[in-house]
């Protein structure tokens, strides 16, 4: 008994120091801290690559895709050839040669590519009726698409010799329209470079959407006559490339931040109104503006402030090719 007493005496004594759970705690702590730490500092091994080209990522493009209704197709025969009609000012008529778009879309595609496009022309009308001392607007897109969709050429004839002093390229694209025969065309592409923007041309009016004297008045109208009178055309709506205003002293200024002094336009404004246009009728759209003439990359690609060069064609036509053959 006295043995057990003595045993039991002596648990009593044993007693735990505060003190030292306290720093047991706070070593543990300190130790945790210092693994986690060292384990921080060697981190993971990263995929990142400081050579990798990451341009493709810079700028979201508005592309609108849309194929053809095969409803349209039924009952024609496939001639095998594809063939391409391309409408359009400058961005397209500058340069006719083996360089020039339609030349350069024709070899990569081995397509038969008919370049209707004219010099000093716009997309919007300058006059909404049709006024002979301004004999461009004959050329521009909604009075040569109302040709092509009537097959009658009486106005553009008729304006033929005044228009030839700001284009003396007409007379022969002219004759290159006649020749087109518009039930063998497979696909047909608008491009209008920013003449509009630097013009300062209206984009729309909210009291007469079918005013060809603005841009998206005009390019809807134009698609509804070419779509009723070819159907079986594939239509494909280009944006104008990026272009700079030209100051009083010459100096360059963006197209993305400076705005039309009478109409408060920026350059994307207009891009944006022709894709919505396109969207409404049911045509492809190509972002040309983001995706492929750009703010970056512009004064690697234009003559000038608008022009495109050699290379800026050649983008131009490869984004073309990609959206007839993906």
């Amino acid at each position: 008994m006295s043995s057990l007493h003595h045993n039991n005496q002596e648990k009593r004594n044993v007693r735990v120091n505060p003190h030292f759970v306290i720093l047991g705690i706070i070593l543990f702590v300190l130790i945790l801290v210092v693994i986690r730490l060292l384990i921080w500092n060697k981190g993971v091994e990263s995929e990142y690559d400081p050579n990798e080209d990451t341009s493709q990522f810079d700028y979201e493009t508005e592309d609108f895709i849309m194929q053809l209704d095969p409803r349209f197709l039924e009952g024609r025969e496939d001639d095998g050839v594809t063939t391409i009609l391309c409408l359009g000012n400058e961005a397209l008529a500058s340069e006719r040669g083996k360089t020039g778009i339609a030349s350069m879309l024709a070899e990569k595609l081995d397509a038969v590519v008919y370049d209707g496009a004219f010099n000093a022309t716009t997309l919007s009308a300058k006059n909404t009726v049709y006024d002979s001392s301004y004999p461009n607007d004959a050329f521009s897109l909604y009075w040569l698409s109302k040709t092509l969709a009537l097959q009658d050429y009486t106005l553009l004839d008729n304006s033929l010799e005044a228009f030839s002093e700001e284009d003396p390229d007409a007379s022969a694209t002219l004759e290159t329209l006649k020749k087109v025969d518009m039930d063998k065309v497979d696909a047909l592409f608008i491009m209008y470079d920013g003449h509009d923007y630097l013009e300062d041309r209206i984009i729309t009016s909210p009291y007469d959407l079918t005013d060809i004297g603005t841009c998206t008045g005009s390019l809807g109208q134009s698609l509804t006559m070419l779509q009723e009178a070819y159907p079986h055309i594939r239509i494909i709506v280009l944006s104008p490339s990026f272009a700079c205003m030209v100051d009083e002293n010459g100096n360059y200024l963006s197209g993305a931040t400076t705005r039309t002094k009478q109409n408060d336009y920026a350059l994307s404004d207009y891009m944006i109104g022709y894709k919505n246009v396109a969207v409404e009728n049911g045509v492809s759209f190509l972002d040309i503006y983001n995706g492929t003439i750009t703010e970056d990359n512009y004064k690697e690609c234009l003559e000038d402030h608008i022009l495109l060069n050699e290379k800026g064609r050649r983008l131009v036509m490869e984004r073309m090719a990609w959206i007839i053959q993906p």
